[in-house]
């Protein structure tokens, strides 16, 4: 008896555990809080969402916020903040600066705000595929290298066996032929390390080039 009582204390303590951190997490993702939903204006809400590239549809979230609060957005000022707002976002400027980040095209620029927004994100999407190479090149080359160098470090560790004294002649041939595998793995790195070192320069200049180019 006393064991049945000890386990349903322990599972009625895990259930208020549970509620509690749903409660927190529904809270969390609620938009506005009760203080925000009171005191609202409208328009700044809307001009905040639109100048972040939210679609004024977003405005379906703070409805569902305020709705506990017996609180509802006053929508023709939101949609005339969020059309300020939107004006804000859709510039040359961000549009590179978002897709130097990688991000997609935000589908909340239309008609003549669309082109300079599309334009400066293109750019930026280019320049970020070519950072995004020009790091996997760089990180490509610093694994070579580090091979190389350990190649470079047997070598010498085996010259070194190989003049020593006492040395047999079987372990005298197995160090020269190994001398002569890591002697051909060394150029063969050398090579790769050229050939990236070729293709790094070739996307910096690349994307030096993109960078400054004029609009």
């Amino acid at each position: 008896m006393m064991y049945k009582n000890l386990s349903s204390l322990k599972w009625l303590g895990l259930n208020l555990v549970v509620s509690a951190i749903l409660i927190n997490l529904l809270q969390g993702c609620a938009t506005l809080n009760k203080s925000e939903c009171q005191s609202a204006d409208w328009q700044i809400i809307g001009l905040e969402d639109g100048a972040s590239g939210k679609p004024s549809s977003y405005i379906g979230e703070h409805r569902s916020a305020c709705a506990e609060y017996q609180v509802k957005p006053n929508l023709a000022l939101y949609l005339k903040g969020h059309q300020q707002g939107v004006v804000q976002f859709c510039t040359y400027d961000n549009g590179l600066h978002l897709g130097e980040q990688g991000s997609r095209l935000n589908s909340v620029c239309q008609g003549e705000l669309l082109h300079a927004f599309k334009l400066g994100h293109e750019k930026g999407k280019a320049l970020y595929h070519l950072s995004k190479q020009l790091k996997g090149l760089q990180k490509d080359e610093e694994d070579i290298d580090a091979e190389y160098h350990l190649v470079v470090a047997q070598i010498k560790s085996d010259e070194e066996l190989l003049i020593s004294d006492n040395i047999s002649k079987e372990r005298r041939r197995e160090l020269l032929r190994n001398i002569k595998k890591l002697t051909r793995t060394k150029r063969k790195l050398q090579d790769e390390i050229h050939y990236i070192q070729q293709q790094i320069e070739s996307i910096s200049d690349a994307y030096e080039h993109l960078k400054h180019q004029q609009r």
